[in-house]
This record gives C-alpha cells, structure tokens and sequence, in this order.
C-alpha cells in the first residue's frame, strides 16, 4: 500500500473529501449523517479504484514477468538450437574420426602383416645367402687346390725345358749320325750300331715330344679352370654384396615404417618394399642361374679331365 505522511492513500483522499465538503457545503444545512454517508461511499469508491488499481499493476507486473519470461525462453530456444548445431557437428566430427580410426587400424593391420612378409623373406633370403657363402667356401677352397696345381705345373714347365734341350740334342746326334753315314758305309757292323742308337734316340724324342705335348695341354686346361674359378668367384661376391644392399635397405625401410605414422609415407614404404624384393627375386634367380651354369662347367671339366687321364 502507498503512504503519503505516515497515511494511506485512502485516509489522504478521505481527508481531502471531508475538507472539499465542508468547503463547498458549509452554508447548507446538511447533517453530519449525512455528510459521513457520502464520505464513506466516496471511500468505498476510492477504496474499489485502489483495489483495481492494485489488480492492474500486479497484471502489467505478471505481463511483464511473462514477457521477461518469452524473452529468455527465446534465448534459451537459440541457445538449444546452437547447441544441437554443435552437436550435430561433434557427431559427423566423431564418425569421421571413426571412420579414419578404422581405416588407420586397417592400414596398421596391413602393414604388420606385410612386415611379417618380409621378415620371413629376410629369413630366407638370409638362409640363401648362408648356402652361397658355404658355396663361396666351397669354391675358395677348389681355387686353392687348382692353386696347388698350378704351382705342380710349373715343375712341368721345367721339364718342359728339359725336354727341348734333350730334343735339341737329339736333333745334334741325327746330324752327327747323318754326317757318320759317310764315314761308316764300308763297315756294316758300325752301320747297323749306328743305325739302332739312331733309332733309340728317334724313339726316345718322340716319347718326349709326346709328354711335352701332354704337358701343354695340362697346363692349357688348368689355366682355364683357374679362369672359369676366378670368374665364379667374381660373380659370387657380387651376389654377396647385392644381398648385404637389400638386407640394410630392407632393415632401413622397416625402422622407417615403426617410426612413421602417415599412410602415404607407409604406402610408398610398402612399395619401394616390393620393389626391392622383385629387384632381389630377380637377382636371387640371377645368382642362382649362375651357379648352375658354373657348376654345369665344373661338370663337364670333370669329365675332361677324367677323360684326359
């Protein structure tokens, strides 16, 4: 309720009612009654508008309150809206994240396997290698031998000599046995003396020529398996090397392909990966073709060899 002064509202109008009154009736000749009956229904009145009043003022508050209410209702409504937006954001963000997740599980399983791959290559590659190496062993010690031979021949080579100085003296003894014809002809017991130490010796150089013929071609065949060998063995290391190669690039690329996280990255790794192994089948087949060959050389020298003796 309002106050003016300490009063109400109402006991201020009433006031002001009974002064206006007495002002404007104090020359009639009303009675008090009277006077006291149009104040209180003038009050009453007051007291009705007051009521209304108050009635109007709480419905503009309610209103206002409503309103005030509308206005964070609508707030709230464009809050929720930005919230299911982001929502909806969130949730396409996080089926994409599992949709990359998967593929990166994927590619992750892909990649393990494919490391197995070529680990259990590297095993048999490095089984491979092993075999050649005990074939490089095995060949190493065959050119030791032939190298032991070919020292044998040079003792052939200084018969060799000898043998020319025994067919130059041979070639001595036939002129001077020519030149003693002339002399001997009146005799025929010297003739026929003359005539088998001339025979002997003709025999003796042909065994000779024989053996030094021999002996050449030893040392011809020798000369090429320690070719062929030295060739081999050239090739062999080769082999080797290219192998050593692709192991460390092989080991480099798998130490690269732990550390590296990007699919790219993995997919170029898994390629320059198959590369290296088609070059190293291609290599391995190539080596492999080698050995054969060689040893279908060996072979057939062995069989030479078991046919010139």
């Amino acid at each position: 309720m309002l106050s003016v002064f300490g009063r109400s509202v109402s006991e201020v109008m009433y006031l002001c009612r009974v002064v206006d009154y007495e002002e404007k009736h104090s020359g009639e000749g009303l009675s008090i009654t009277e006077w006291r009956s149009t104040a209180e229904d003038s009050l009453m009145q007051i007291e009705y508008l007051q009521n209304k009043l108050v009635d109007q003022i709480q419905q503009c508050s309610d209103l206002s309150n409503k309103l005030h209410r509308t206005k964070h209702l609508e707030d709230l409504q464009n809050k929720l809206v930005d919230q299911i937006q982001q929502c909806s954001d969130l949730s396409n963000k996080l089926h994409s994240s599992e949709a990359m997740s998967d593929q990166i599980e994927q590619m992750g399983l892909t990649i393990e396997y494919q490391m197995e791959q070529m680990g259990n290559t590297i095993e048999t590659q490095q089984k491979h290698l092993e075999d050649l190496q005990n074939k490089l062993v095995d060949q190493i010690q065959q050119c030791s031998d032939l190298s032991n031979k070919l020292h044998s021949t040079e003792h052939l080579e200084d018969l060799q000599n000898k043998l020319v100085d025994q067919i130059e003296q041979c070639s001595d003894l036939s002129n001077k046995l020519h030149s003693s014809e002339a002399i001997s002809n009146g005799t025929n017991g010297a003739h026929n003396r003359n005539a088998t130490k001339e025979n002997a010796l003709h025999h003796q150089a042909c065994v000779l020529r024989a053996d030094l013929e021999k002996s050449m071609q030893d040392n011809v065949s020798l000369l090429l398996k320690i070719g062929r060998e030295d060739k081999l063995n050239s090739d062999n290391r080769n082999v080797v090397n290219i192998y050593h190669d692709m192991s460390k690039r092989s080991q480099e690329f798998v130490g690269i392909s732990q550390g590296m996280i990007s699919g790219t990255v993995l997919q170029t790794i898994v390629i320059l990966v198959m590369i290296y192994k088609t070059n190293w089948n291609r290599e391995a087949s190539r080596a492999g073709d080698r050995v054969q060959t060689c040893g279908g050389q060996k072979v057939g020298n062995d069989k030479e060899n078991t046919e010139e003796t």
